[in-house]
């Protein structure tokens, strides 16, 4: 009776019925999912390429546009490198202020410089030749030779400007004037 109940049609579509449940089942589990879970990493990878696509497409039009700029002002570039020269040319410097002191009048009691390395620094980086200046002059010359210095080629600020009366008072009137200037340099 047993063998006849176990290859009854009834019982051969329950067992039929669970094998394929447990053979989806497995397949489901170690066949689809892993397909899904790739499927999805690969549409977020894609998402983040697209990402990184629009990034770099950015950046190559920011490129393409200094690329631009560059080409239409390529007759300035010189002036360029005159402004900020890749070496602090201390004598150079201090030759444009003489010649602007000569012209204006302004006579220097004292030119100190800061601490500058002259020699090539392996990275390039932005650098400021600090030169201190102390003098007396009366207001009309300290005018014309500060005109005069921002008439220049070359990149310097005043930074500090210090005007004050001279203690022994002269019938000349001339005033006490410390700076600092900054000259710029690669």
């Amino acid at each position: 009776m047993i063998k006849k109940d176990i290859f009854s049609k009834k019982v051969q579509d329950y067992t039929f019925s669970v094998l394929f449940f447990l053979i989806f089942s497995f397949s489901i589990f170690f066949i689809i999912r892993p397909t899904l879970t790739t499927l999805f990493s690969l549409k977020k990878q894609a998402k983040d390429l697209e990402e990184v696509d629009q990034f770099y497409d950015q950046k190559i039009v920011m490129i393409a546009q200094v690329q631009q700029f560059l080409e239409n002002h390529r007759e300035k570039l010189p002036l360029l490198k005159e402004a900020i020269p890749d070496k602090p040319n201390l004598a150079k410097v201090i030759d444009d202020l003489n010649k602007v002191s000569s012209e204006s009048g302004f006579l220097f009691k004292k030119i100190d410089m800061g601490e500058t390395s002259l020699k090539e620094a392996k990275e390039k980086k932005y650098n400021q030749l600090v030169l201190n200046i102390e003098g007396e002059v009366d207001f009309s010359k300290i005018s014309n030779f500060l005109e005069e210095l921002l008439k220049q080629r070359r990149l310097k600020m005043v930074e500090k400007l210090i005007i004050t009366q001279n203690k022994e008072s002269s019938p000349s009137g001339l005033l006490k004037v410390e700076m600092e200037i900054n000259a710029s340099y690669l």
